[in-house]
């Protein structure tokens, strides 16, 4: 028969166990590198990404996979917040929100996971003027550093169409790569010191006036969006949606994006 001492030890590892259990995933939520499923991905969130996201159809499928992957680990690794009216944040939702950001990470390191933003704040529409009182989106310059705030309508039309120059969850999230060194500045961090020197070149404004001059047009427009920081923003939201036309008119800034991605979207164009 089991003595008492005994069975006490045995209680103990089981709770420290299970202690050990749960600080693992509240650190894993906390870093953003926590796993929301240990099996095959979702039916219906594929859907979502079939039905919302116009750039997965482009992708070669060892690179979906790899999507997949990182959606399940920034799904379960965000805070995700309604906001504005909106009732829930529903699957899909997280999942077309999280499939776009997650294009930036696919040849990145996994535990690089926008760690410096805890929550996702979504609004139902863009459209909400400061007349809608609290349910309004703040100012920008009023977002807190750890959320992201975006608009369902917005989000999920942008998704949709390859072609009308803007994305806005490709381009907040540009916008938080940038800021892991804690400035917006242009220069995200960088993960071959190869890269600096190119870096400071393309990302010059002599480089930018000269680029805007010799090119000109809607595309150009984008790239001056008024400090390097948008820049940066603006010329990765090109690199994904309209890689052709960015490689055609600013060949450099291409490479230089498709330097540090590690990803070359042109080639997705002719599969």
């Amino acid at each position: 028969m089991m003595s008492t001492q005994v069975l006490f030890v045995i209680i103990g590892l089981v709770l420290l166990v299970m202690a050990g259990a749960w600080l693992r995933q509240r650190m894993g939520r906390r870093s953003g590198t926590g796993r929301v499923r240990h099996f095959a991905f979702p039916v219906e969130w594929l859907q979502y990404l079939e039905d919302n996201l116009a750039l997965y159809h482009r992708l070669p499928m060892d690179l979906r996979v790899r999507l997949q992957d990182r959606i399940t680990q920034f799904v379960d690794g965000k805070r995700w917040k309604h906001c504005g009216g909106l009732e829930e944040v529903t699957p899909e939702m997280k999942v077309t929100i999280a499939g776009q950001a997650c294009f930036l990470l696919l040849n990145r390191d996994y535990g690089q996971n926008f760690a410096k933003v805890l929550t996702i704040m979504v609004y139902p529409s863009a459209s909400l003027s400061g007349d809608e009182g609290e349910n309004a989106l703040p100012p920008v310059d009023a977002w807190p550093s750890s959320c992201v705030l975006l608009a369902w309508d917005e989000v999920k039309k942008s998704a949709r169409d390859l072609r009308d120059e803007r994305n806005e969850v490709i381009r907040e999230f540009a916008r938080q790569l940038d800021l892991e060194d804690g400035k917006q500045d242009g220069r995200p961090v960088l993960w071959d010191q190869c890269q600096h020197t190119a870096w400071a070149r393309v990302m010059s404004g002599e480089f930018l006036r000269h680029e805007l001059t010799r090119n000109g047009g809607r595309l150009a427009a984008k790239l001056t969006a008024g400090d390097p920081g948008e820049v940066f923003a603006a010329a990765t939201e090109l690199f994904f949606e309209m890689p052709d036309r960015l490689m055609q008119q600013h060949p450099e800034f291409y490479e230089m994006l498709r330097s540090f991605y590690q990803l070359d979207p042109v080639r997705w164009l002719k599969r």
